[in-house]
């Protein structure tokens, strides 16, 4: 399944937006818009690769699980989130990949944690993490 959001569109998922599921495989193509969900998860299966591609736009999440080769591609846009009281967490054994465009994770404080237990990639774009960073 593909779906392609553009346009100056505004999409909400209030409790989780799902890309591949059952073992079926999705595309999620963002040129443009804002994407604002509590929590992302992108699934594969063993043979191909799910993929939630933030080609331009705002992607806003607290939670991203990459699950059985689930991929975020971040190839212009921004993936945006304010961590303020809140954390932010990358998990599963997928991988981000940031080509261009930006992530940043504004208002963290020292007891705000980024956990980073998924792969990155990252080739250009830029990185703002404030907080406590946890690798592993």
């Amino acid at each position: 399944m593909f779906l392609n959001f553009g346009n100056d569109l505004t999409l909400t998922g209030t409790e989780g937006i799902n890309v591949g599921l059952d073992g079926n495989i999705g595309v999620f193509y963002q040129g443009a818009g804002t994407v604002t969900t509590e929590k992302l998860i992108v699934t594969g299966n063993t043979f191909q690769s799910s993929s939630y591609i933030l080609n331009g736009g705002t992607l806003s999440t607290n939670d991203i699980s990459l699950i059985n080769n689930g991929e975020l591609i971040i190839d212009g846009g921004t993936l945006y989130t304010d961590i303020s009281g809140r954390g932010m967490y990358f998990v599963g054994d997928g991988v981000v990949h940031l080509i261009s465009g930006s992530i940043e994770l504004v208002n963290g404080t020292a007891n705000d944690v980024v956990l980073l237990n998924s792969d990155f990639t990252i080739d250009g774009g830029t990185v703002s993490l404030l907080g406590q960073v946890f690798i592993g």
